[in-house]
């Protein structure tokens, strides 16, 4: 009876707050959403409206581990060093190792596709930060729902910790992302690292209205993400993936489109840009059969090329919440979204029957790697089929429903 009741009370301020958030939205350049996917929301907003019995069963089950997530401890990069400092000698720096690069038994410097260096668990910043992250998704979505302002409370120490805090916060760079056991600098490679932070803008959307989110605390926030993309953008490991071929300019447009936003840069401007680029990887990593032959290249070509279009839809996904062109049914000389998405679920027929020859070198697809992608893509890519298994999935996980990045409760 009293989950019921906290429910019903959280329907009523959740026209009110709405209303408010609607009019504060107004008044800024660009306040949201950003890459989460709208209409999802809007499905979800309305099942929660009707009280839709299955619906407020996911909500409940936000609410329990929001609740585990209130008791537990925070996420810092400068937590669990244990001697892995940054070379500059500043805890505060992130700190990751080379994912495919060792040294082999004279010293020198190998690349070994696929096989992740052993010691790379023992640098815990990217962890840390990923776990974070989903602590926030589970928060937001909870305190939208429910309008309980202990789980802003918890949100708000989270991110002070992690960006503001003297004693803990993270310098808003990535000198020392993806390090080289031959080198001391990081390299542009370590810019995925850290690719979930592009859903904080969107954690801030769905805690507008709560008092723990108020304009000073947002404006620091804000602040760190201004010299963040500062440094993305005149860092050389920011200039050398920007100018990637493969999955890696994707999410580092991502970043640069989304914090630009964040940081009250021009809509109009960034639309532009969004599109402009998005289509240019469309272009240049899509071929006509909806292969895309970069990522085909790598040791596990399946996972690149499902992480390669979760990066493009990103940018489709942007454009869409900031009312861009279209880039979801974009199509040149047969290089589309569509016949990208429609490969891959070729491919994943193709591994079940018996009677078909299948890449060897391909992993196995699942229904679970496909789903992210179809949900977002389906509602938007005219004429898309799939294969109704991959849909039919049952998902009582709210997260993905929103995120295509980092959306697995823990």
């Amino acid at each position: 009876m009293m989950k019921d009741y906290k429910l019903n009370k959280a329907l009523v301020l959740f026209v009110v707050l709405g209303a408010i958030s609607f009019c504060v939205k107004g008044q800024l350049n660009h306040s949201g959403p950003y890459l989460m996917d709208e209409l999802s929301h809007q499905q979800n907003v309305e099942l929660f409206k009707k009280k839709d019995k299955d619906f407020l069963r996911k909500v409940q089950i936000l609410v329990k581990k929001s609740d585990i997530i209130l008791k537990n401890p925070n996420y810092s990069v400068t937590f669990f060093k244990d001697g892995k400092i940054a070379p500059s000698g500043n805890k505060h720096d992130y700190y990751s190792i080379s994912t495919y690069h060792d040294l082999d038994e004279k010293g020198n410097i190998r690349f070994k596709d696929g096989k992740r260096n052993s010691s790379i668990r023992d640098f815990r910043d990217k962890q840390q930060l990923w776990d974070m992250v989903v602590d926030l998704q589970v928060l937001s979505l909870t305190y939208y729902f429910t309008k309980d302002e202990r789980y802003g409370k918890k949100a708000r120490e989270l991110l002070s910790v992690f960006f503001l805090n003297k004693e803990t916060a993270m310098n808003p760079n990535l000198n020392y992302a993806q390090v080289r056991p031959d080198t001391k600098l990081g390299t542009f490679s370590g810019l995925v690292d850290v690719v979930v932070i592009t859903q904080i803008p969107d954690i801030f959307y769905l805690f507008k209205g709560s008092k723990n989110f108020d304009n000073q605390f947002t404006n620091r926030i804000v602040d760190w993400f201004k010299q963040y993309l500062q440094w993305l953008q005149q860092s050389k490991p920011g200039k050398i993936a920007s100018i990637q071929k493969n999955n890696q300019v994707n999410y580092y447009n991502t970043q640069v489109a989304v914090f630009k936003l964040f940081t009250g840069r021009d809509p109009e401007t960034v639309k532009k840009e969004v599109y402009d680029k998005a289509i240019k990887s469309v272009q240049i990593q899509i071929d006509s059969e909806g292969k895309q032959p970069l990522e085909l290249k790598r040791a596990t070509p399946i996972g690149y090329s499902v992480y390669n279009l979760k990066g493009i839809m990103l940018l489709a996904s942007l454009s869409d919440n900031i009312k861009g062109k279209d880039i979801w049914n974009y199509s040149y000389n047969g290089s589309s979204l569509k016949s990208a998405l429609q490969w891959l679920n070729k491919t994943y027929k193709d591994q079940g029957s018996k009677n078909i020859r299948v890449n060897a070198n391909y992993e196995t697809i699942t229904s679970t790697t496909l789903w992210d992608l179809y949900m977002r893509a389906i509602p938007r890519i005219k004429g898309l089929q799939v294969d109704n298994t991959v849909l039919n999935r049952k998902n009582d996980n709210l997260l993905a429903t929103y995120f295509m990045s980092r959306n697995k409760l823990k």
